[in-house]
């Protein structure tokens, strides 16, 4: 009796370790193949252009786990660091808020309160990479959290097993609008130019300036500022004419090997 019993329990045992590797096989699978779609969809490089503004995505407020968030009227002019988070299967092929359905392999974004549809390049500041993304949704409503990634835009970013990162967001032109239709290149009265690297010795920005000036030909300022009781001097090129020949620019310092600008408007 207790050998049928032994039998019948190591059989249960083997069936259920089968069942429990079967299944942990097919999530990696899963996971693997979203993973090399991420890699190889065609959807990295994504060019700002002119978009109307969501009907259902740009209420002037709205209420979600208690907290209410007011929609800026303008992404002219925004700029922020703070941490970024990503968001994949369970919400693709669902309903965003700007009413487009979200692509888990499209370079897209949510954002609390920017105006959408808009633009933004996004820096991994722990490890220099940098995306442009479409903001088309509402999130991430967490308070420590500024911005969720789709999918492939946190796999391009470097932070798809980390699951979060400090991040660098810039809106880029044109800029979207709730108050007109009227888009601008570049902000009235502010000119745009290319933060490089942020130094807390002056001996350190000057020679990163010097370095700078010899690979992209062309001058390099040094801006100070003070910060909670230190100072920082800030190494920027600029100003420049429009966004595309800042790009031309930066791609010049990728392909040097130092470490993409960000975009700032002064």
């Amino acid at each position: 009796m207790l050998s049928i019993v032994a039998k019948s329990y190591r059989g249960l045992v083997t069936t259920f370790a089968v069942a429990l590797a079967t299944l942990y096989c097919n999530v990696f699978t899963v996971n693997a193949h979203a993973l090399q779609l991420a890699r190889t969809a065609n959807h990295y490089y994504v060019k700002p252009k002119f978009e109307m503004p969501s009907t259902t995505g740009n209420p002037p407020y709205y209420d979600v786990l208690g907290q209410r968030y007011y929609v800026k009227n303008t992404s002219q002019g925004y700029i922020e660091e703070g941490i970024a988070s990503w968001y994949g299967t369970d919400f693709h092929g669902k309903t965003t808020s700007s009413g487009e359905i979200y692509n888990m392999y499209a370079m897209t974004a949510a954002h609390k309160e920017l105006p959408i549809p808009c633009y933004a390049r996004v820096t991994n500041l722990e490890n220099g990479q940098n995306i442009i993304v479409k903001i088309n949704d509402r999130g991430p409503f967490h308070s420590n959290r500024i911005i969720d990634l789709s999918y492939s835009a946190a796999v391009k970013l470097g932070m798809i097993t980390k699951g979060t990162t400090k991040v660098s967001v810039t809106a880029l032109p044109p800029f979207q609008t709730l108050t007109g239709l009227k888009q601008f290149d570049t902000p009235p009265m502010k000119h745009l130019y290319m933060q490089l690297g942020a130094f807390s010795q002056q001996s350190n920005a000057q020679s990163y300036a010097q370095r700078l000036e010899k690979v992209l030909n062309k001058p390099v300022s040094i801006f100070k500022t003070i910060k909670e009781f230190t100072t920082f001097y800030h190494v920027k090129i600029g100003p420049f004419a429009n966004l595309e020949e800042a790009e031309r620019f930066n791609h010049k310092v990728t392909q040097a090997g130092l470490n993409t600008g960000l975009y700032i408007y002064l």
